[in-house]
């Protein structure tokens, strides 16, 4: 006989790191994935509205390539996705600040909910400083990788 397992509720969780500021964009919802990062994209959008265009590295995930992704990409022109090497989270600066995160933040902790979870996690995000964040998110696997190319 199985032990009865608890429910566990799923919450997903976005992030984008900008390895030359510092700067965090997050979102964690319980949401379903391509609605969230529409609104998560929106959160992108407001914080670098100043810039001509925005440039955003991303795995292939599903989620980034679905029909509502690129119907709110239609809509926003000056967002550009731009897609990292299958199978190289080493290489993504994000990837880095969530291990990071991960080692700091959710190792031995447990939480009753996923709104407990989400506001843990927006609290733990903003804590960093710039320069934590830019050494954790750093381009030298990039550049590494660039170097090798001919």
């Amino acid at each position: 006989m199985k032990a009865k397992q608890p429910h566990k509720e799923r919450l997903n969780v976005f992030g984008a790191t900008d390895p030359l500021s510092g700067r965090r964009i997050q979102l964690a919802t319980k949401v379903a994935k391509a609605p969230s990062m529409t609104k998560f994209l929106d959160k992108v959008l407001k914080a670098y509205q100043n810039k001509k265009e925005i440039w955003i590295y991303l795995d292939n995930g599903p989620v980034h390539k679905s029909k509502l992704v690129k119907l709110w990409l239609s809509l926003h022109p000056k967002v550009k996705l731009r897609w990292m090497p299958p199978y190289s989270p080493d290489l993504n600066p994000q990837e880095l600040v969530w291990c990071h995160d991960r080692r700091k933040f959710l190792n031995n902790h447990e939480f009753a909910d996923a709104r407990q979870l989400a506001m843990r996690l927006s609290w733990f995000v903003r804590r960093p400083k710039p320069e934590t964040v830019k050494s954790v998110a750093s381009l030298i696997p990039i550049e590494a990788l660039l170097s090798f190319q001919v």
